[in-house]
């Protein structure tokens, strides 16, 4: 996994981006720090990668979602979105609501019923209602995850 961390755009320098990311998360001193800015969101993303090609998830469910973001923002469209990939190791969310960023992070979890807490918890976080909320996985759904979703009664589209 990769560490990142967003920032508000006005309140980044690309010359702090190193530091920035040391404030927010461990990584090894000699890794290569880069940034990503997300318009969208008036955010910049800050990572550490073997290379700039290399991006975090996060990176690009981040794009997603600023793209439904601005589609809904376009049909004055206020639901919530919740854009995650699951590996079986990690669990990466990104949690948006008409054109705002609710929340985009990463969570350990191994099971699938720890990847359900993670995705119901980081919403209820929020203060959205989970069954007002559409579902995007990128990526291969695991089988154990989608039914766990579906028995609270979620439909999910693949991305």
């Amino acid at each position: 996994m990769y560490p990142y961390t967003l920032v508000p755009e006005n309140l980044f320098s690309g010359d702090q981006a190193h530091k920035i990311l040391s404030d927010a998360v461990h990584f090894e001193e000699t890794a290569s720090v880069y940034h990503k800015e997300l318009p969208g969101f008036k955010a910049v993303l800050v990572y550490a990668s073997p290379s700039r090609v290399r991006m975090p998830l996060i990176a690009m469910l981040l794009d997603r979602a600023a793209q439904m973001c601005g589609d809904a923002a376009k049909r004055k469209s206020s639901i919530p979105r919740a854009v995650f990939a699951w590996d079986g190791d990690l669990l990466h969310i990104v949690l948006t609501s008409g054109g705002d960023l609710l929340l985009a992070n990463t969570y350990p979890a191994r099971e699938a019923v720890t990847a359900l807490y993670f995705l119901l918890s980081a919403s209820a976080a929020c203060g959205v209602k989970i069954g007002d909320i559409e579902w995007y996985h990128y990526g291969a759904l695991a089988k154990d995850l989608r039914d766990e979703l579906g028995r609270q009664g979620k439909k999910i589209h693949q991305l």
